[in-house]
């Protein structure tokens, strides 16, 4: 990483530079440095569609969640078919606290056919964390088993959410904000529940 800085330094402007520099500093979880490198990056080549995604997952672990919709936001409109991009969007809306908004665009998701595991999971979470209907709450664990391949995706599934909950927990540790501990909280609640259906 020392190397890639000390390129950076000397003024070479390479996208390849900037975005990898972001990357180790992704994995390193130093996500606030990680953003102003992968908008370096963004500004050489904006078309990236991998960057603007990473730039929103680093966003999202830094809490700036109205920019991480953002930048979902121009891997949809770069890359229409990109799955991920708009389930991540949903997600971000309910950890903003827009349930009805996040649940109309994963209805979206399920109705253009860019429906994953991830979008049914994420119904499901949103259902636990409102405490809706049981009997809805089945038919997307349902269409939820359908989509998952192998039991190696199944553990992914698990391991995602499960990371959250730590992030999750690191966030409320470090907040004084009691409307955010209190979502915080029963997020937490809803992903154990969540993952309680999975093993079941």
């Amino acid at each position: 990483m020392v190397e890639y800085k000390q390129a950076v330094k000397f003024g070479a402007k390479n996208f390849q530079i900037y975005s990898s520099l972001a990357e180790t500093l992704r994995y390193l979880k130093r996500d606030h440095e990680a953003i102003s490198y992968y908008k370096k990056a963004m500004r050489i080549c904006p078309e990236s569609i991998g960057t603007h995604y990473q730039c929103g997952m680093a966003m999202y672990h830094e809490g700036r969640l109205e920019e991480a919709v953002e930048e979902f936001q121009k891997v949809s409109q770069l890359e229409p078919s990109n799955k991920y991009s708009s389930n991540n969007m949903a997600f971000m809306l309910y950890n903003m606290g827009r349930f009805q908004e996040a649940q109309e665009m994963l209805i979206e998701i399920i109705k253009s056919d860019l429906d994953i595991h991830i979008t049914y999971s994420n119904m499901i979470l949103i259902f636990f964390h409102l405490n809706q209907n049981a009997s809805e709450i089945q038919v997307y664990f349902d269409n939820l088993s359908e989509n998952i391949k192998s039991h190696k995706e199944k553990m992914e599934i698990k391991q995602m959410y499960e990371e959250d909950i730590q992030w999750t927990e690191y966030k409320m540790r470090n907040s004084n904000n009691e409307n955010l501990k209190g979502f915080s909280q029963k997020k937490i609640e809803a992903i154990k529940r969540l993952l309680l259906l999975l093993d079941s």
